[in-house]
């Protein structure tokens, strides 16, 4: 709840934010539309009356802004709408995108119960599979705005809440805030559960990793789509596109006509951005060349059946409980309304608490957070954190000095993830490394100095409230000294609540040899540094770290890896890096319950 309040509260600033459809770019970009529609249009269709005046400063800012337009008592009404509704209206949206990766976790639950988990970790997406799923998002997202919308014109309980959107005689910018909270809910609800059942199976299949988050803030094709004068759909400027594009894209003239109080323009052009929804339910209607002026409203008789500001919040609930009672007893009416209640309850609980089941923060690592999303994560329950440790070393002619460091981090990223509530502290790159020290760019420090620094990160994490502390190290030179500190701070903390870890079976424990002995192996071509497994996690997680025509400098004769490293692969350093997780896991595990054991005792 306090996530939605602090969202709720810091999107009143409606201009600026990009998320938000009146960013003051977006506005800019339709003030700069409805100039090339006033310099350019050359009929009264498009530009009424101010065709027969002189263009000038003057006559266009009286074009843009008229006083018929922005001070008429419609307009007046979504000022104060926009006001009074400001807190539900963001409420309900912060509500729904935060309950949208509920529905991920659910689909993806599903899928993986009846289909299997998948052999292979999930991997940041590449450039084709971002750019499929930033369109395949926006299209979701689309239809289900559509779908909804839809619904709400023809289903008549629905359509008693939705029309206070449809009872402005005037359109400006703020009527798109001009909406109902049982409109907004049920709209949220639907966009949330067709982009958190697509988005999973794009994660299922294509075994990709990335955040909702990501793809709505803010997704490409809706930034093209607002700077392409989303504004204008909600003004007097008519620009209407050519009728091919009118069937792909809703115009702002496609828009207006929606809000037509004209008969034959009624239920027509109910798509967010792409039309052919429209096209297929026979929705759609194109704009004529020289469509003659409408007005706006519900209709002719009763375009604004709200007098004021609190009858739009409270009328739709009289009409719609008289549309239940309507042909049937009021006893069946009342048990129709009491369905409605738990239905709606439901939804509530979706919304405003189901979110917990992912209320992971937009990252696990603790450097790319700011500190106020760190403490609000720690809020949340996320009271763990790794301590990664990589190092700087030679790793054969063919890998890259800073592959522990790669490896560790997205090792530790996939650990916190499995047991929950985890944060990653950012990795430490200088360890021991004095074994290596004839091979330039390797960079050592003594164990003395690594203990000091892990120390003292551990100890200012204990400070901030992080209760459980896990050291991780991917070097053979840290695994000692990590111990060491995890002991003495252990006795130091004692009764403190607070406990270090070494989780020595990632590096010790984790059944890499075993697991290429059975696929037949050999421990000379397995090797230990810089062979197949070394080399086969770094094509996993960071591919260009691997030379395929390693440099050779002249005279060099010495040996700087063992192991047939040839024989490395992306999909062995898969299922390398999965066997240091699941190790990490099980280890962790064992410790959490035997403290949770320990305080129930």
């Amino acid at each position: 709840m306090e996530d939605i309040w602090q969202q709720a509260l810091e999107s009143i600033n409606a201009f600026g934010d990009t998320n938000k459809r009146t960013y003051v770019v977006y506005l800019l970009s339709a003030l700069a539309l409805a100039l090339g529609v006033y310099l350019f249009a050359r009929n009264k269709a498009m530009i009424g009356d101010a065709a027969d005046k002189p263009k000038s400063l003057k006559n266009f800012f009286h074009y843009v802004f008229p006083k018929d337009v922005y001070l008429h008592k419609s307009s007046k009404q979504d000022y104060i709408f926009f006001l009074a509704n400001g807190l539900i209206h963001y409420g309900i949206i912060a509500s729904y995108v935060l309950a949208a990766p509920f529905f991920v976790f659910l689909s993806l639950a599903i899928l993986s119960t009846n289909f299997g988990s998948g052999d292979t970790a999930l991997q940041a997406p590449n450039t084709l599979q971002l750019a499929v799923l930033t369109l395949c998002f926006a299209l979701l997202y689309d239809f289900g705005a559509f779908f909804m919308h839809w619904l709400m014109h023809r289903i008549p309980f629905l359509w008693c809440f939705h029309k206070v959107h449809h009872s402005a005689e005037r359109l400006n910018p703020m009527t798109l805030y001009r909406m109902h909270p049982v409109d907004l809910l049920l709209t949220g609800l639907v966009i949330a559960i067709c982009t958190g059942v697509g988005m999973s199976l794009f994660i299922y299949f294509w075994r990709i990793d990335i955040s909702y988050y990501e793809l709505l803030g803010i997704n490409g094709v809706f930034f093209v789509f607002y700077i392409l004068g989303y504004n204008l759909r909600h003004s007097h400027i008519w620009l209407p596109y050519p009728a091919w594009l009118s069937r792909i894209l809703i115009s702002p003239a496609q828009h207006q006509i929606h809000h037509s109080a004209e008969r034959h323009h009624w239920d027509k052009n109910m798509g967010l951005i792409f039309a052919f929804w429209d096209w297929g339910f026979r929705t759609l209607y194109v704009p004529k060349k020289d469509e003659p002026h409408f007005t706006y409203g519900i209709n002719k008789k009763e375009p604004n059946p709200y007098n004021s500001v609190s009858s739009m919040f409270v009328k739709p609930f009289i009409e719609a409980w008289e549309v239940s009672c309507k042909g049937m007893s009021k006893l069946r009416a009342s048990i129709q309304l009491a369905i409605l209640l738990v239905v709606l309850g439901a939804i509530y609980y979706v919304l405003f608490t189901a979110q917990s089941f992912q209320s992971m923060p937009k990252t696990l690592h603790l450097e790319d957070l700011t500190w106020s999303e760190a403490a609000a994560a720690m809020h949340k329950g996320y009271d763990k954190i790794i301590i990664p440790t990589g190092g700087v070393e030679q790793n054969g002619r063919h890998v890259i000095l800073g592959k522990h460091n790669y490896v560790v981090k997205a090792a530790s990223e996939r650990i916190a993830k499995s047991i929950g509530g985890t944060l990653v502290a950012p990795v430490i790159s200088y360890v021991p490394e004095e074994v290596h020290m004839s091979y330039p760019g390797t960079i050592s420090v003594s164990e003395d100095t690594f203990s000091a620094i892990l120390e003292d990160a551990a100890r200012s994490l204990k400070r901030h409230g992080f209760k459980y502390i896990f050291l991780i190290g991917d070097s053979h030179g840290n695994q000692e000294p990590q111990a060491d500190v995890a002991e003495k701070l252990n006795l130091e903390w004692f009764g403190e609540g607070a406990i270090v870890a070494s989780i020595s079976d990632y590096y010790d424990k984790n059944g890499q040899i075993t697991w290429l002995e059975d696929k037949g192996y050999s421990m000379r071509e397995i090797g230990g540094h810089a062979g197949i497994r070394d080399t086969s996690e770094i094509l996993a997680v960071h591919p260009k770290g691997y030379r395929r025509s390693p440099f050779t400098p002249s005279g060099f004769t010495g040996g700087d890896h063992n192991g047939k490293y040839k024989s490395a692969s992306k999909k062995k350093g898969e299922k390398m890096i999965q066997l240091k997780v699941d190790a990490a896991t099980k280890q962790i595990s064992a410790i959490l319950n035997k403290a949770q054991s320990a305080n129930d005792e």
